[in-house]
This record gives structure tokens, sequence and C-alpha cells, in this order.
């Protein structure tokens, strides 16, 4: 047995979908991390920002490929700083206590979005891609209800030099993920009645590539909001593999 499939994280062990998977608390919230069966070398990982095991259809073949997958509850935080602090947290945990490798592909659905672009300007060192489906913005709709529509956040798209500030708005956080050469995979439902596309899909689309970004744009089957994840899962896993051997 390699040494990554000997480790022993905190928490209580459990299944999901037929893998290992430990959960355990942390800074008042709950963590997860999902240990792959036949982990690729170097500790490889992706983060769920939001709304774990909803559409798991990318994350399972993720696992099946080697990589640990790994979420902490933003959805507690009531704010999207604050959940970007506590993503802070989790990140030293994972790369300081179990050497996860310092770079991750960081995904999200839906509102998770906000968290996952805010924390990847304000640690772009720390992300090899990012995974955006069906987005939603601003911190106006963080903690909405499924009930309402999501409002069209407040953005000022500034380029100033120097650190993102937390204070910064989802299209924000676009200039300095291109600087540091982010490349990011948006899926999207073009007649998707939950979200406004133009608004929370083309304006990250539009600016990404506007600064020079590397960005696809692709295109879910169907009109709806959900389900999430790829129609394909499996057309993700080269892409991930490859942003990650690139940074190596």
């Amino acid at each position: 047995m390699s040494e990554e499939n000997k480790t022993v994280f905190p928490g209580v062990v459990e299944s999901w979908n037929g893998y290992k998977m430990y959960r355990f608390p942390f800074h008042g919230t709950e963590c997860r991390i999902v240990a792959p069966p036949c982990p690729v070398p170097g500790r490889k990982w992706f983060w769920r920002a939001k709304f774990f095991n909803a559409f798991p259809g990318f994350d399972l073949a993720m696992v099946r490929k080697g990589f640990y997958f790994v979420h902490v509850e933003t959805g507690t935080a009531s704010t999207v700083s604050e959940a970007v602090l506590l993503m802070n947290g989790f990140y030293q945990f994972l790369t300081e206590e179990f050497q996860f490798y310092r770079r991750c592909i960081m995904e999200a659905y839906c509102t998770g979005a906000a968290c996952a672009l805010k924390w990847g300007a304000s640690h772009p060192e720390h992300i090899a891609a990012l995974f955006l489906d069906n987005p939603v913005l601003g911190e106006e709709n963080w903690n909405m209800v499924s009930s309402k529509l999501p409002v069209i956040p407040e953005e000022t798209t500034h380029t100033d030099a120097g650190e993102y500030p937390l204070t910064g708005g989802s299209l924000d956080c676009l200039p300095y993920l291109a600087a540091a050469g982010i490349p990011i995979r948006l899926v999207y439902s073009r007649d998707d009645r939950f979200c406004n596309v133009h608004v929370h899909v083309n304006s990250i689309f539009r600016t990404y590539r506007n600064l020079g970004g590397k960005i696809e744009l692709l295109e879910h089957k169907g009109n709806s909001h959900g389900p999430h994840s790829m129609d394909n899962p499996e057309e993700g896993l080269a892409f991930a593999a490859a942003v990650l051997d690139a940074v190596i």
C-alpha cells in the first residue's frame, strides 16, 4: 500500500458513493475529505466550494481518476468574505497537516461561484483552474432562498494592481485571476430560468476574455438551472489533469 493510502484523516469514516469519506468539524462548521482508492502522486485534489453532493457527476469522475475531493461547509457563513476566511484556514490545514498539493482545482455551482472567485482572486497561487457551473454572482445572492430569483449584483470591475480586496465584487476578481493565468471552464444552460445568464454567465465570459484570460464556455443540454455538472463529466478530466501537471 502506498503512503498516500496509509494516511488517516480526522473525524468519522463514512461511505460516499462507495468511496471512503472523512467527516469532521472545523471552526464551527463541517468538512469532508473523500479519499480516492488509487491516488495520483503528489496528493492532488479538487475543492467543491458549496453544495456538497449536489449533482456529483464530475466529482465522482475526479475521485475515480485519483484526485482527493474536499469540501468545507461555506453555506454556514453569513457573507462571502466570511466564507473566504473559513476557506483560508481549511487550505492551510490541508496543505500543512496533510501535505496536500499547493494548488487545487476549484469547482463551484450556483452561488458557490461567489466565494470560489473571491478566494481564488485572494490566493491565485493556490489554484490551478476554476470550474464554474451556472454561476450566480454577488454578495446579494449568497444566502438567497430557492423560491427567489437572484438579483443583479452591484459590480465595479476595477483593475488596480496589488492584492485583491475582500470588499470587491465577483467581477472584480477576474483581473487578478487573468493576471495569474488561471484558466476557467464555464458551464451554463442557455435558457436557465433561475439564473440571469446574461448577467451571471456572459459577464464572466466577456470580461475574462477581454482581460486576456483563458476561458472555455460549454453549454448544458436542457433549459434549467440544474442539474449541474457536465453532460459528460469525463470531458473535464483531461483538462483538470493538464492544468495540474502544468503548474508542478
